[in-house]
């Protein structure tokens, strides 16, 4: 179990607008 999450969103703070951002290409599309 990795207790160090990279790219892992938390619950418990809202996650970042690039993620949930389709424009990203951190995405992929």
């Amino acid at each position: 179990m990795q207790r160090r999450g990279g790219k892992r969103i938390r619950m418990d703070e809202p996650p970042p607008p690039e993620y949930e951002n389709p424009m990203t290409p951190m995405d992929g599309g």
